[in-house]
C-alpha cells in the first residue's frame, strides 16, 4: 500500500469515527431535552401526568386484588409531590421526607416525578449452573444475554436456550412475556430492547413491565432509560456502579401526560431521521 492510499484510509476512518461521534452526541441531547420537557411546548388541556399515576394505581390495586401482586406494592409505595412552597416530596406510608436536592433536574408542573418500582414491575434474571448439562442441553427456551441486546430494536432469537427443568426449577416458570423491555444494568449500562419473544434472561439484565397498556409510554420508557439508568438513584449516585435490584426500583422516573408523550414521541422520531 503506498503513503497516500494509507493516508486516504486513516482519514477517511477517522472521518467515520468523528460522524459516529456527532451522532452520537446529537442523539443524547435529543433526549436530554425530551425526558427535561423542553423537546415540545406544554399544552394545558392535556391535562397533567397525574392521571396517568392514577391509571397505575388502579393497575396495581387490581392486580393485588386477583393475587398477581404483594399488597406491601402499594401500601408502601412512594408517591412524589410538589408543595406550596415549590419543593418536591416523598410520602412511603405515613413517612414524608424532602426530596428537591435529591432530583436531577427539574421538570415542567404538568409532569411529575415516580420511582421506576412503583410505576413498573421490575424482574433480574439468573444463569442456571453452565456445570449442569440438564438445564442446557435440549433447549427450548430462549435465554438472553447482554450480547444478544441490539440497543433499541425488538429481539426475536438468543444464541442460547434453556431447557424445560430450568424453566421450572431455576426460574420457577416465571418468563418474561412478549412485548416486555429488557435493559443492561451490569458492565453494558442502559442497553434496552423490546421482547419479541416470551423468554427468559440472565442477571445482568432487568425485565421492566410498565402497570399501564399505553404503548407511548412503554415507547417513552425505552427512549428514556438509557439516560434514567445513568442518573442512579439519586443526583449524587456513583453511575454505573449503584445498579442493583434496589437502585434500579430508585431510579426517579419524569412522567410526562400521556398526550405529550405521543408528540415527544413523534418529534424524537423526526429528528433522528434527520441526522441519520
Amino acid at each position: 500500500m503506498d503513503k497516500f492510499t494509507k493516508k486516504l484510509r486513516n482519514l477517511l476512518k477517522e472521518k467515520s469515527e468523528l460522524e459516529a461521534g456527532l451522532f452520537d452526541q446529537l442523539y443524547k441531547s435529543i433526549l436530554q431535552e425530551a425526558i427535561q420537557g423542553r423537546l415540545v411546548p406544554q399544552i394545558e388541556s392535556e391535562g397533567t401526568a397525574e392521571e396517568l399515576l392514577t391509571e397505575i394505581q388502579a393497575e396495581k390495586e387490581r392486580l393485588v386484588k386477583e393475587g398477581k401482586l404483594k399488597k406491601s406494592a402499594i401500601v408502601n409505595e412512594s408517591r412524589i409531590f410538589r408543595g406550596e412552597d415549590n419543593r418536591y416530596y416523598e410520602q412511603i406510608g405515613n413517612s414524608t421526607i424532602d426530596i428537591t436536592e435529591e432530583l436531577p433536574f427539574e421538570i415542567p408542573e404538568n409532569w411529575v416525578w415516580g420511582r421506576l418500582g412503583t410505576i413498573a414491575n421490575l424482574h433480574i434474571g439468573k444463569t442456571p449452573p453452565r456445570g449442569e448439562p440438564i438445564f442446557w442441553s435440549n433447549g427450548k427456551w430462549p435465554w438472553v444475554s447482554i450480547s444478544d441486546i441490539r440497543d433499541g430494536e425488538t429481539l426475536t432469537e438468543t444464541k442460547e436456550k434453556v431447557s424445560e427443568e430450568a424453566a421450572a426449577r431455576i426460574f420457577k416458570g416465571n418468563f418474561s412475556p412478549k412485548g416486555s423491555l429488557i435493559m443492561s444494568f451490569k458492565l453494558t449500562i442502559g442497553k434496552v430492547a423490546t421482547l419479541g419473544i416470551d423468554a427468559f434472561h440472565n442477571e445482568a439484565i432487568i425485565t421492566i413491565r410498565p402497570y399501564s397498556d399505553s404503548e407511548i409510554f412503554l415507547q417513552y420508557l425505552k427512549r428514556g432509560m438509557p439516560i434514567f439508568a445513568q442518573m442512579g438513584d439519586s443526583k449524587d449516585a456513583i453511575k454505573g456502579k449503584t445498579l442493583n435490584n434496589t437502585s434500579l426500583s430508585n431510579l426517579y422516573i419524569p412522567i410526562p401526560p400521556s398526550q405529550e408523550q405521543r408528540r415527544i414521541m413523534q418529534k424524537i422520531s423526526a429528528l433522528f431521521h434527520m441526522i441519520k
